[in-house]
């Protein structure tokens, strides 16, 4: 073993998380509807091929997520793995909006068929409150909030 010194990286946060889906424009719409999550202005160039990323952004143009589309030849679909969620966090105002949201979005829950308020899918986790759900190409999601207090109050707990 060497006696130098080991540089360690200072990593800043997460840039953005691959996910693969069947058809990215109708995901990328998919995405803007429920999370408000927009094409990234900066690296659209990156969807204009179709093997490439469609890269989707938060509201000030920081990256989230990376599309990438099914293909049976170059992008084969891979099996979903035991645990590949994808956690977003937001306010606890954010969170409430959803809860209130959820019926109009026919969303599906990771662990119910249809998510409802007060389901399984919605999870406290003593500091947190979480909300588990699938994209139409069931990708695993999660909302997540610290605002724990006021969500509690909110679903009476």
């Amino acid at each position: 073993m060497s006696s130098r010194e080991v540089y360690t990286v200072n990593v800043d946060g997460v840039d953005h998380v691959h996910i693969e889906v069947t058809d990215r424009a109708a995901s990328a719409k998919w995405y803007e509807q429920v999370l408000g999550l927009v094409q990234c202005k900066k690296l659209a160039q990156w969807g204009d091929n179709k093997h490439g990323p469609w890269i989707l952004a938060t509201i000030d143009d920081q990256p989230a997520l990376a599309l990438f589309q099914w293909d049976d030849v170059v992008r084969p679909k891979n099996p979903r793995s035991r645990d590949n969620t994808i956690a977003f966090r937001v306010s606890g105002t954010e969170f409430i909006t959803f809860v209130h949201q959820m019926p109009e979005y026919g969303l599906v829950g990771t662990r119910t068929k249809t998510l409802i308020t007060g389901t399984a899918d919605i999870v406290d986790h003593d500091v947190a409150w979480s909300i588990y759900f699938m994209d139409p190409d069931e990708n695993c999601l999660e909302l997540t909030t610290y605002d724990y207090a006021a969500v509690a109050t909110f679903l009476n707990k």
